[in-house]
């Protein structure tokens, strides 16, 4: 996307994020209207400096809003907090081709946000999937064990 003079716009990825910044863009729009319709030479020092505060606060919100929180890449580590396994779980999916990684320097490798997500939506359990053999023998009930 992008605005003023073909400069580039982020805009952020996920709807919650982006509803927050449409939200701080309306505001910062709301006030710069209400204030081009007041003569600077007709307000007062004290007055200037309250309007200055108030663009750099809805300044501050719409930058806040407009930053991705959401990593691209992860690291091994991360990927494997994220799964809720060990990083040497991640390591073997790597290796097998399951899960496609990417080497960013000699001993650094990334894996995809897209790439977790992926993997997740491939293995769904649907109803009937599990068998005896998937559940941990302390969670079956006595009459099972």
């Amino acid at each position: 996307m992008t605005g003023v003079n073909g400069v580039p716009v982020i805009v952020p990825a996920d709807n919650d994020a982006l509803v927050r910044w449409e939200r701080a863009l309306a505001g910062a729009r709301r006030f710069l209207v209400s204030s081009a319709d007041a003569h600077v030479s007709d307000r007062t020092a004290g007055e200037l400096r309250e309007s200055l505060r108030r663009c750099r606060a809805h300044l501050d919100e719409v930058v806040a809003t407009s930053q991705s929180y959401t990593p691209l890449i992860r690291t091994v580590d991360q990927a494997a907090t994220a799964l809720g396994v060990s990083s040497i779980t991640i390591y073997r999916l790597i290796n097998s081709g399951k899960l496609p990684a990417y080497r960013v320097s000699k001993r650094s490798i990334r894996v995809d946000e897209r790439a977790l997500r992926d993997y997740l939506a491939r293995h769904v359990v649907g109803q009937g999937g599990l068998d005896k053999h998937d559940i941990p023998f302390r969670h079956l009930p006595p009459h099972l064990q």
